[in-house]
């Protein structure tokens, strides 16, 4: 059997023609034998009566053998005469006497009793007339007998030429049957491909609506489900753009567990928290079960108890360090965990508790000074005029020192709040330099100290006065820890994307451990490097980044350090 539908039709078509033309044929065939039979029996029937006439005239003087040959010639039949009593009298094809009684003949029974009896067989056609005496008693019977051969003949040449047309009217069919199942077949196979091109996400694709009208609702049905799914299709990607813009922006990790408890959905943040990539992760379970065994058993309790549990887990090794987890198992029996990164808080706390920490150190020492010469001064050293005088004048140093402070305190608050308003401008950052180091020559030029500038003509767009206080607290810095007859040197250098600053320094250089806490505030690091408020560098960073910069610091363990600060054009 074809499995096409066009090799399934045109089978089918060619077995119903086929069967449908061999019964017709041979009916019709069946019909016109039967036709052609019974004129032939008409016609053999009038010799029949012809020859009984010849006989009739001939009888009395011609011998009974030589009238059925006359007949014969007559007839081009063979003729019998055969008494009423069935002996046959004379015969044109055997002898008389070798032929037996013919009563049982059903012609020469049925002519004894009608007058004409007609009788088909061993293909020969045999009508037989009674003839009758004046009294009406039988006289002779006259039996013409035909053969069937000629008629089978000419039957069987209609037969071939029916045959013929019947072969030429199936391949006819069969042509237009092939090529009208055809172009169906090609609607088809056009409709499948475009379904297939839909199910492969090719949603734009449609189906052709022409042809019958069978394939062409086959076909705008098929239009209107690939718009329904386009749409939903649409509809799907935004929602999954969504979620997975909420996702990618949260500040949370999300991890959605399956019921297998495998890694199904993980999120930027959760990568970071977890320290693994989601696409190593998403289906596999080990990596969260074994490495995060805290994590492990929240998940577990909130499985078998279904509530929702959270707690605050230590995530040692990763970037995340103590985060707090909630756990919510879902009605499809997943488990949905987020993330909340505690990390900044304790360590804003750890900050905030060594602000308030550094500041009361830091103002309980000039404080301290300060209620020291008051007391000795209210004890009678005001009386003594040069001790007096020194005295206040420690005492206006440490005001300075006070004042100072507060007054970068302040400042540190504004840039760190953002609210310290920068006005921007175009100038020429060596100018700026040169300026800054003729401002702080008597400090350098005290310790007989070199400072080398090596820069081009750069022009930058910032604010000039806040600038400048970045130069002079590195620059100041970099004076105050270099030792006496030793080069500070301010290197200036264009980049594509800005202008970066170094100012290098002599001094005892700084501990590894201490480089990434340099720029915090109240941060001395070790003793050979400690002095000052501990405020300049702090003010250096937030200043830089207020102007979308960056800063570094790169240390040497044979000595020196080296600020860099990044100011973009």
């Amino acid at each position: 059997m074809p499995k096409t539908l066009a090799g399934q039709w045109v089978l089918l078509t060619l077995v119903i023609l086929t069967v449908s033309l061999a019964f017709m044929g041979s009916w019709q065939l069946a019909q016109y034998r039967q036709l052609v039979i019974s004129r032939v029996t008409e016609d053999l029937t009038r010799q029949a009566y012809l020859a009984e006439q010849i006989v009739q005239a001939g009888a009395a003087a011609t011998e009974a053998q030589v009238l059925a040959m006359q007949v014969r010639a007559a007839t081009a039949a063979e003729v019998a005469l055969i008494s009423p009593t069935g002996l046959v009298l004379a015969d044109t094809r055997r002898a008389p006497h070798t032929l037996g009684n013919q009563l049982d003949r059903p012609e020469v029974a049925l002519a004894l009793k009608d007058g004409v009896g007609v009788d088909t067989r061993a293909d020969e056609l045999h009508v037989a007339v009674l003839s009758r005496f004046a009294d009406g008693t039988p006289k002779r019977i006259v039996r013409l007998s035909l053969g069937l051969h000629e008629v089978d003949a000419a039957l069987a040449r209609v037969r071939l030429q029916v045959t013929a047309w019947g072969i030429l009217v199936i391949l006819l069919v069969t042509v237009v049957s092939m090529a009208y199942v055809g172009n169906i077949g090609e609607l088809l196979r056009g409709m499948t491909e475009v379904a297939g091109r839909i199910a492969r996400g090719q949603t734009s694709e449609r189906a052709s609506a022409e042809g019958p009208e069978e394939t062409s609702d086959l076909a705008r049905s098929l239009n209107a489900m690939a718009d329904s799914l386009q749409l939903e299709l649409q509809h799907v990607q935004m929602s999954a753009e969504r979620l997975g813009v909420v996702l990618g922006s949260t500040r949370d990790g999300v991890v959605l567990i399956d019921k297998q408890e495998n890694i199904e959905l993980l999120n930027a943040a959760a990568e970071a928290m977890l320290g693994f990539k989601a696409a190593a992760a998403v289906g596999t379970r080990d990596s969260l079960l074994e490495r995060y065994p805290d994590l492990a058993s929240l998940l577990r309790q909130a499985r078998r108890d279904r509530v929702a549990v959270n707690r605050r887990v230590s995530l040692s090794g990763t970037g995340a360090g103590v985060v707090r987890a909630a756990v919510v198992p879902l009605v499809s029996g997943r488990i949905l965990i987020t993330l909340q990164d505690l990390t900044e808080v304790y360590r804003a706390v750890d900050v905030r508790r060594d602000f308030v920490a550094n500041v009361s150190h830091e103002l309980r020492t000039p404080l301290t000074a300060l209620a020291i010469m008051v007391e000795n001064l209210l004890r009678g050293a005001i009386d003594e005029r040069e001790v007096a005088v020194d005295f206040l004048r420690r005492m206006a140093g440490e005001i300075d020192r006070l004042t100072k402070m507060v007054v970068e305190l302040l400042l540190l608050s504004r840039l760190e709040n953002e609210r310290e308003q920068l006005i921007k401008s175009e100038f020429q950052v060596s100018e700026l330099i040169a300026e800054v180091i003729e401002d702080l020559r008597g400090l350098f030029a005290g310790k007989e100290q070199r400072i080398k500038h090596v820069a081009r003509p750069t022009v930058v767009h910032a604010d000039r006065a806040k600038l400048k206080q970045v130069f002079i607290n590195l620059l100041d810095n970099a004076i105050k820890f270099s030792p006496a007859g030793s080069s500070i040197t301010v290197e200036v250098e264009e980049l594509a994307s800005g202008v970066k600053v170094a100012v290098k320094d002599e001094g005892p250089g700084i501990p590894m451990e201490h480089l990434p806490r340099v720029y915090e505030r109240f941060f001395k690091g070790s003793a050979a490097r400690g002095g000052g408020t501990g405020l300049g560098l702090a003010i250096v960073k937030h200043i830089i980044e207020a102007h979308g910069g960056t800063v570094a610091v790169e240390s040497k363990t044979a000595g020196g350090a080296t600020f860099v600060f990044v100011l973009p054009f």
